[in-house]
């Protein structure tokens, strides 16, 4: 995967925005799962990304689609029939105040 960040001035962020070329054509190409703290979207731009997760079947999003998922859940992309180019954006988790 290609990352750029999007919006990396912007301070206390709550969330972190990415522009995203999945180039991997296989699980193992793309290295495994991978699973963080918090929720995740994509938007897909161009193209057509398979997304894993160990939980549920597998699901094809093309241009256009978007999906919002629990990220703790290890997940996986896969670029379909070449890269799919999307827009990420991970919810980061804030403590509580006490």
């Amino acid at each position: 995967m290609r990352l750029e960040i999007l919006c990396a001035e912007f301070k206390e962020k709550q969330n972190l925005f990415w522009k995203v070329s999945v180039t991997a054509k296989s699980f193992e190409e793309n290295g495994g799962w991978r699973q963080h703290p918090g929720q995740e979207f994509l938007y897909v731009l161009s193209g057509k990304l398979e997304l894993h997760s160990m939980y549920y079947d597998p699901i094809t999003l093309v241009e256009g689609d978007s999906i919002l998922f629990d990220a703790d859940q290890p997940h996986a992309y896969i670029g379909v029939d070449g890269p799919a180019e999307l827009i990420m954006m991970n919810g980061v988790s804030k403590p509580e105040e006490i």
